[in-house]
């Protein structure tokens, strides 16, 4: 087996992974009641983010890698987001979501 095909099969698993993290994050921040996610439904999915964060840095997706640390930094800490905040911080996650959606399936 070359290198290559090595290469092009972790890329497809990579994707693959992120895509359905991203798809865990997309339903914990849009919730089918219209209700607003709670700090710990966004705060279990900072290793999501984090792990797209590595994947984009590993393999050179720059705009990629700072919006997944962005919404990394925002689930890591979710839990200290004092409650008025609330509502506009799930506002920027959101964005951000959508933001990294656009660049990765598109």
């Amino acid at each position: 087996m070359s290198v290559e095909c090595d290469q092009g099969n972790l890329i497809s698993i990579v994707v693959s992974e992120s895509s359905d993290g991203m798809a865990a994050i997309t339903r914990a921040l849009n919730q089918t009641d219209s209700a607003l996610p709670t700090p710990p439904d966004i705060q279990e999915h900072f290793i999501t983010a984090h792990r797209i964060r590595g994947a984009a840095v590993l393999y050179g997706y720059g705009g990629i890698a700072a919006l997944s640390e962005r919404l990394e930094a925002l689930c890591k800490r979710a839990a200290h987001i004092p409650d008025h905040a609330w509502p506009q911080a799930v506002g920027v996650m959101r964005e951000t979501e959508g933001a990294l959606e656009i660049r990765t399936v598109g």
